[in-house]
C-alpha cells in the first residue's frame, strides 16, 4: 500500500489527502489519521479544512491534539485579521 505521508513529503497533497480518506474510510476511529490531515492541510493553508480534521481528531482524543488545533485556529484568526 502506498504510504500518504510520503506522496505529502513529495508534493503531492492531493494524492496524500485521497490516500488517507482510504484509510480513514476502514480505520474510522484513529484520531492520528484526522490529525496528519489536519496537519497537512494547515501547513499548506487551507486553515478551515484543518481545523475541520482536528475537532475530528480532538472528539476522539482531546488531550493530545489540541495544541496543534488552537494553533491553527490562531493562525485562522491572524489571517482573517482578528488578533494581531
Amino acid at each position: 500500500m502506498p504510504v500518504p505521508l510520503h506522496f505529502y513529503r513529495q508534493g503531492y497533497l492531493d494524492k496524500a489527502i485521497d490516500l488517507l480518506n482510504k484509510v480513514k474510510a476502514d480505520y474510522p476511529e484513529p484520531a492520528y489519521i484526522d490529525e496528519l490531515m489536519g496537519q497537512i492541510y494547515y501547513e499548506n493553508g487551507k486553515i478551515d479544512l484543518s481545523i475541520q480534521n482536528y475537532k475530528r481528531a480532538i472528539s476522539k482524543m482531546p488531550p493530545l491534539i489540541f495544541v496543534s488545533f488552537w494553533s491553527c485556529t490562531v493562525s485562522r484568526c491572524k489571517k482573517t485579521h482578528l488578533i494581531p
